[in-house]
């Protein structure tokens, strides 16, 4: 099927809409969804997608929704950067998986597109720096272990991010250092912000009756 704006689809088809198996490249050839339809529209099922935003993401979608085991990266001029593997619900980050972010690699759990729930974050400023443990609305919350340059703290609890002095377990320096208890922050930045959702996909990938043949 070739449309009028000369985009290209090659697939399956039923009652003259695209339905079952099939492939949708735009006007220059690139490659936009390959995957499953259903109805003229992107279905459920593994799918491999290109958004207009440079995002790309394979793995399983439901109505051309993330949904299931995915992962995702964004491509550029200077090469294709990870952003997430690991399971997804309704275009957002849920279950387990793993994020990569400028300032760390986060593994864990996530509800509705942010960390929350049991997770390690492992920061990029010193290969040595770790907090596990706890996690709320996307930042360290609850009870947890950091390790950082002065050593570590173990079964503390963290508000926001921030050391709390209302709870102490115990704590041991594993880098034999002495010091005094430093006024501690976990803080990480924000996660991704601005990913592309199933509803820009429909724009992109036409309609059967504008087809030329």
């Amino acid at each position: 099927m070739v449309f009028a704006d000369g985009a290209v689809y090659r697939g399956d088809f039923e009652k003259n809409g695209r339905h079952g198996k099939g492939l949708y490249r735009n006007s220059v050839g690139i490659p936009i969804f390959d995957g499953p339809w259903s109805s003229d529209e992107p279905g459920t099922g593994a799918a491999d997608v290109l958004y207009s935003s440079g995002h790309r993401y394979k793995g399983h979608v439901q109505s051309g929704a993330r949904e299931g085991e995915g992962t995702l990266w964004h491509d550029s001029l200077d090469g294709s950067n990870l952003i997430y593997t690991g399971q997804w619900k309704a275009d957002e980050f849920h279950g387990d998986g793993e994020l990569h972010c400028p300032d760390g690699l986060y593994r864990g759990q996530f509800v509705n597109g942010v960390r929350e729930g049991e997770g390690r974050f492992e920061y990029s400023r010193d290969t040595s720096s770790y907090y596990q443990g706890q996690w709320k609305e996307d930042q360290p919350h609850g009870i947890g272990t950091c390790v950082d340059q002065h050593g570590e703290y173990a079964d503390r609890e963290f508000e926001e991010g921030e050391l709390s002095r209302r709870y102490f377990s115990r704590s041991r320096s594993v880098f034999k250092v002495k010091h005094t208890l430093p006024a501690m922050s976990v803080k990480v930045e924000p996660g991704p912000q601005g990913l592309p959702r199933s509803s820009v996909i429909g724009g992109l990938l036409g309609e059967a009756k504008s087809c030329t043949s």
